[in-house]
């Protein structure tokens, strides 16, 4: 089978489902595609961008980054070749897995597996070699300079000189039909595997009867009616948190909040839209949280518009609208709030809802910083550790990294172990490395867990 009537063969990803994202070089698509078309005649929704992007776009390779953050993206298959580990944009899909914000939507890190191409013996000497080579090539100067920090960053990040994230392709099996699949296809989430075409209709679910007894009416000093707006909405937290010898009751709560609410009180209407966010008092309803909120936010209320902008930033209870997440982001940055201005540095650094600009996301995340906030300064960090919108200093990356680390970021914590491991920013220093990554372990850092055993201190 010819390259093309491979391609041809390969289905689109389903997006509404939870599916594998395939990273790769275009120059080793003599191996990517043939893999790719046998994982889905195996029964996985795998995502390539030659079958679910358009790449005549200018921005089909910030649409392959929004692929990896999507929510149903469940892991991502790095294929392992010289040309990949140059590749920024194989490095940035990489990042996008286990950056805070993609983290915030998986409620954790989306593993990765890696691939070889090509037998490549110890990654770190592999790395050294396309390193020298890349020197000595005759590519021009500024890409050449972007491919060398590319390897090192890709190395250094992602990979351990034991390999232990690769896959490697079976030593005797020059057709790749016997353990080389089965190896890969360990780690793929059975999520990731396709219903059949044909299934039997479920029966409908009955209706649940309804109570035989209506509820008793709730009195005026139950519901806040009789009280001020102020007043309401204190009695609302009352019941909410069970004091002043009132039994903790988020229907009453919710009850009250509603009271307030409705007659304009932004601090009510913030606190109702929790409740419908949480199911407190309340049938869970994203759209009617999205709305109180929105009453709450323009009226100034810094809480509700910082809520808001996640809401339209996620699409939760409303359709996603970075524009308008911008909108609120800004609207609470500027009156001060840490996770505001750091959630807009991710805004411009990301270019979403605003152009691109790299300068303007780290005045947002220096803003965010100075404030304590620990995610702004994990951001921060890595703007200076890649050069990104401030000229790369490691010694920098490392100020930032330990700020937020010592304010329990484990991601933070991970990425300063590193920077002791490796001398990057700082005199190689292992019992601060094991020091950091015991931090982040204790966390939950599944790459923290591996270096533990690599530096034999697990």
């Amino acid at each position: 089978m010819t390259l093309e009537e491979t391609l041809k063969k390969i289905r689109p990803c389903d997006p509404e489902q939870r599916y594998v994202f395939i990273s790769y070089s275009s120059r080793d698509r003599e191996t990517v595609w043939p893999d790719v078309l046998e994982f889905q005649n195996r029964g996985y929704n795998v995502w390539l961008d030659e079958k679910n992007l358009d790449k005549t776009k200018p921005s089909w390779k910030a649409d392959a980054i929004k692929a990896v953050e999507d929510l149903c993206c469940a892991l991502v298959v790095f294929y392992v070749s010289e040309h990949s580990l140059a590749s920024e944009p194989c490095y940035n899909e990489m990042c996008a897995t286990v950056g805070e914000e993609a983290v915030s939507m998986h409620y954790g890190e989306v593993p990765f597996v890696a691939v070889e191409v090509s037998p490549i013996g110890d990654i770190t000497k592999f790395g050294e070699m396309i390193h020298k080579k890349l020197l000595a090539s005759a590519m021009p100067k500024a890409e050449k300079a972007v491919a060398v920090k590319t390897v090192s960053h890709f190395i250094f990040k992602f990979f351990s000189s034991n390999n232990e994230k690769v896959r490697v392709r079976a030593k005797n099996d020059p057709d790749r039909i016997l353990d080389y699949y089965e190896d890969i296809l360990d780690v793929f989430p059975d999520s990731t595997l396709l219903a059949p075409q044909e299934t039997a209709e479920l029966p409908e679910t009955p209706a649940a009867a309804p109570s035989e007894e209506p509820a008793p009416a709730a009195s005026p000093e139950e519901t806040g009616d009789g009280l001020s707006p102020e007043d309401a909405n204190l009695l609302g937290d009352d019941y909410y948190y069970g004091r002043k010898g009132l039994p903790q009751d988020y229907a009453r709560a919710a009850a009250c909040y509603r009271s307030a609410a409705d007659r304009g009180y932004s601090l009510a209407q913030f606190n109702l839209g929790y409740c419908y966010k949480n199911g407190k008092g309340v049938p869970r309803d994203l759209a009617a949280a999205a709305r109180y909120y929105r009453m709450a936010a323009d009226q100034g209320r810094l809480a509700a518009q910082y809520t808001l902008a996640n809401c339209y930033y996620f699409g939760e209870g409303v359709p996603k609208d970075y524009a308008m997440a911008v909108r609120y982001y800004r609207m609470a940055a500027d009156k001060g709030d840490a996770d505001a201005q750091w959630a807009l540095g991710n805004c411009y650094a990301f270019g979403r809802g605003v152009p691109q600009d790299y300068a303007a996301a780290v005045r947002y995340y220096e803003m965010s910083a100075q404030q304590g906030n620990p995610y702004g300064q994990d951001y921060l960090g890595d703007s200076y550790y890649d050069g990104r919108g401030v000229p790369q200093d490691y010694a920098m990356a490392v100020r930032y990294y330990r700020l937020s680390a010592d304010n329990g970021n484990m991601w933070a914590q991970a990425r300063l172990a590193s920077c002791f491991e490796y001398g990057f920013g700082t005199p190689p220093d292992k019992a601060a490395a094991v020091k950091y990554y015991r931090m982040a372990a204790d966390q939950g850092h599944a790459g923290a867990k591996e270096a533990l055993i690599r530096l034999g201190a697990d």
